[in-house]
């Protein structure tokens, strides 16, 4: 019953190992004392390390994140879990440095692993490369500067509403002509 117990254990430990290595988000686990114990092949290709010259490093050398504005250290997200006992997730603008130096924006959230009884054992890190998000939203914003600057230009009045009949926008004839400002 002993042996039987132990091996449907390392079964059930197998699936979960399998079931974290098929996420396409990256994900990393870090033990108590905040070193790595699994990765998964998305968390390899976008740190640059290979789960087994990652294992039992310090999660803050692999995953080594800054602050995209101020280019500082981002605090550990596995520290902060471990001190608060719950899910965080990191302030926007933080950048992965990769092993080989490539930067890259991420989202990403950290949460507690705990046992049975309720104690953390360990932390898991899940995150994203949005490098893609970030130049659509870039692009985006480009277009609607472009498109402001035309309507703004414009000797006609202009007035645009949302679908609910709210003025969202005015060239400055339109402002002059209803005596409103946008």
């Amino acid at each position: 019953a002993q042996k039987r117990a132990a091996a449907e254990l390392a079964a059930q430990r197998d699936g979960f190992r399998g079931t974290l290595a098929s996420i396409g988000d990256a994900v990393i686990a870090a033990d108590p004392q905040g070193h790595v114990s699994f990765m998964n092949a998305a968390a390899e290709r976008l740190t640059g390390w290979a789960q087994s010259d990652a294992i039992g490093r310090p999660l803050k050398d692999v995953f080594h994140i800054i602050n995209e504005t101020t280019r500082q250290p981002v605090q550990n997200p596995a520290h902060l879990v471990m001190r608060l006992g719950e899910v965080v997730g990191l302030a926007n603008h933080t950048i992965l440095i990769a092993r080989d130096g490539t930067e890259r924006p991420i989202a990403d959230s950290a949460a507690p692993i705990r046992d049975p009884e309720g104690r953390i054992i360990g932390v898991v890190l899940v995150f994203r490369d949005v490098t893609e998000e970030r130049r659509a939203e870039e692009a985006l914003a480009e277009q609607r500067e472009w498109l402001e600057t035309t309507l703004r230009s414009i000797g006609d009045a202009v007035i645009a509403t949302d679908v609910q009949g709210r003025v969202v926008f005015m060239n400055p004839v339109a402002e002059f002509l209803t005596g409103w400002r946008a």
